[in-house]
């Protein structure tokens, strides 16, 4: 009997240490509810929430809930989706920031695939707190010779580049294979690559974001996404001016180019995009904000940002360039690009009039990881989108760029409970999306206030160092398996790359491994089980022991054990 009650206890105690809220019925009510289809604001709103899933949106007196039930009252502050940025590049710091500022869901577009996944996995598993995570891995580039040199993706090593349709039918295949949720593609591609990718990806029901050379090319092979203005500025150039287009390509100019866009060819390529469901995503803050008026204020708002209690686990270096003044263009083309912001402007604001989808992603190097997101719809506005879309570029429209409109964008029933609260109304001053009262990520209240003392257990495996090997020794292009958990058994390396030799030696960090020599292009090592016990990321090197010279660096990551 006394085992009986003792098992008994420690069933209990089990329970009770179980996630309660997830059985939790969650109630928001007394607020304005934009619930991101674009209709008109609900006052006085209630949404009902269980299970992670909203269960029923209404009015006060009109929805019925379980007198159990935890009841939040938001009386006089405005309700809305969990926000989404389509477009980030993910740094070890960002976690955190996001929730501060409502942001539940982003879009990683291009980093290194292992390294993101398992970013991705930590979060998903409750091992560090963040946004929900959709990523690309690394993106899918066209043959060199056509491909920008000193793109992130290219000096950081998370790129691949294709020349053939098998080629490029592979890549996708490949990233699908590592668990990527997005596929992405640089401007390198040819068209007839881009429509392979394309068809490939919607085979897995993937969706296609990323860089193209021209907007409209793309749009006649299934590209529905443009990402900056470039291919904007080459499809309208080239449709009035073949010769000038070449011109600016043979001359590396076409970048920044969009001040010679004549604004009469935008209704065809617009009526174009639009049949063809496009969505844009301009990168206004990114791309164009040097020419941006509103740069000085946004300024001050990010130096205020650095000085936030608990903001210290961001990078010291990152938080003074927040409180730098607003970059401005160079002044021997200030003008050409304050014309070029001018053009862009016009064409999203007619995009947006005509019915095309926004998307508000804000490419977050360089800026406030969570706060640019408002800037960039504040941007939309400016271009002459209403405020109502530039919340469903940021809620709805983001959703159905990815194809996760089943569950997220929209608050109804059915859809997974990512809520925020704020104060103030967006839809008359869009900077009240800054005011965030309360965050609500699969139907959790989460303590979105910034921790001082975050660490991110896996760090990024990217721009840390060398990417290309020293001329006269060992260089690395791939490590296999790239992640294994912790407490793994002795696993075996192979490694591939140039100038190996019968003496060269690889390393795990500074621990020499047992290593086999395959041929000059490849080596096997032995990590043992002793080195696998600690979650984190580690470096491959090969060192030549005559020369003593050392390789390039790859990583192997350590992951949680789930």
């Amino acid at each position: 009997m006394k085992r009986n009650i003792i098992v008994g206890v420690s069933l209990g105690v089990l329970l009770a240490l179980l996630p309660a809220a997830r059985s939790e019925t969650l109630v928001i009510e007394g607020g304005t509810l934009i619930d991101g289809r674009g209709g008109a604001p609900v006052e006085n709103a209630v949404v009902v929430m269980d299970g992670g899933r909203i269960k029923a949106v209404g009015t006060k007196g009109n929805v019925a809930y379980p007198a159990s039930a935890r009841v939040i009252t938001q009386t006089g502050r405005t309700i809305l989706p969990g926000l989404i940025d389509s477009h980030i590049h993910f740094r070890e710091w960002y976690p955190p920031m996001f929730l501060h500022y409502g942001v539940t869901t982003v879009y990683d577009t291009a980093n290194p695939t292992d390294w993101i996944i398992a970013q991705r996995e930590l979060v998903n598993r409750g091992k560090i707190k963040g946004p929900r995570m959709f990523v690309t891995g690394i993106a899918i580039d066209g043959p060199p010779e056509r491909s920008v040199p000193h793109s992130g993706a290219e000096l950081g090593g998370y790129n691949t580049h294709v020349t053939t349709v098998e080629e490029a039918r592979e890549a996708v295949r490949k990233n699908v294979a590592a668990g990527v949720d997005i596929i992405k593609v640089h401007e390198g591609l040819t068209s007839e690559l881009l429509k392979t990718v394309v068809e490939e990806a919607k085979k897995s029901g993937r969706p296609v974001v990323g860089h193209s050379e021209d907007i409209r090319e793309a749009t006649l092979v299934g590209l529905q996404f443009m990402e900056h203005t470039t291919p904007l500025a080459h499809a309208i150039i080239k449709a009035e001016d073949e010769h000038k287009l070449e011109q600016l390509e043979k001359q590396k100019e076409l970048e920044g180019s969009e001040y010679l866009m004549n604004p009469g060819s935008y209704d065809p390529l617009i009526k174009l995009m639009v049949s063809k469901g496009v969505f844009i995503n301009a990168t206004l803050i990114g791309q164009w904000g040097p020419a941006n008026p509103r740069g000085p204020e946004w300024a001050e708002v990010a130096a205020a940002e650095s000085k936030k209690p608990g903001i210290e686990f961001v990078p010291a270096d990152v938080r003074q360039s927040w409180t730098r003044p607003a970059r401005k263009p160079d002044p021997k083309h200030a003008q050409e690009v304050a014309q070029g912001f001018k053009k862009v402007q016009e064409f999203v604001g007619q995009y947006a009039k005509a019915g095309g989808r926004l998307t508000a992603g804000t490419d977050t190097t360089g800026y406030v990881p969570g706060l640019s997101l408002s800037f960039e719809m504040q941007s939309l506005i400016d271009c002459g989108a209403t405020n109502m879309q530039a919340l469903m570029a940021a809620t709805k429209w983001a959703a159905e760029l990815a194809h996760k409109q089943k569950d997220l964008g929209t608050i109804e029933p059915g859809k997974i409970a990512d809520i925020m609260v704020v104060d103030g109304d967006p839809l008359k001053d869009i900077s009240a999306i800054r005011k965030v009262v309360m965050v609500v990520k699969d139907g959790q209240v989460i303590d979105s206030a910034l921790d001082p003392h975050f660490v991110n257990p896996i760090p990024r495996t990217a721009l840390n160092g060398q990417l290309k090997g020293p001329d006269n020794g060992p260089e690395l292009s791939t490590v296999t398996p790239g992640m294994v958990t912790e407490g793994s058994k002795d696993i075996t390396l192979q490694i591939t790359g140039k100038r190996f030799t019968p003496k060269s030696i690889a390393r795990l960090n500074d621990t020499e491994l047992k290593t086999q020599f395959v041929s000059d292009s490849q080596l096997k090592a032995v990590v043992s089980a002793a080195n696998l016990q600690k979650v984190g990321s580690y470096v491959v090197t090969v060192v030549d022991p005559d020369s003593r010279v050392k390789s390039n660096l790859r990583w192997l990551i350590v992951n949680f054990k789930y």
